[in-house]
């Protein structure tokens, strides 16, 4: 049975291009103004968007 030490599963199981991501946050850290935290990858906004909108409703209620 493969495991994560297996690079054809772990290529499986990893979402994105790695390679991007890095560069991303090269390119940032490199930057004056660079963001305390990105996101990064497509559906990364979405989720942290509904995370944030859950936050503030339970601090509404």
């Amino acid at each position: 049975m493969p495991g994560m030490d297996d690079p054809k599963m772990f290529n499986r199981l990893v979402i994105g291009h790695p390679d991007k991501m890095a560069q991303a946050i090269v390119d940032r850290s490199d930057a004056c103004d660079s963001p305390l935290r990105m996101a990064l990858g497509s559906d990364a906004y979405l989720e942290i968007r509904q995370a944030l909108v859950e936050r503030l409703a339970a601090l509404d209620a």
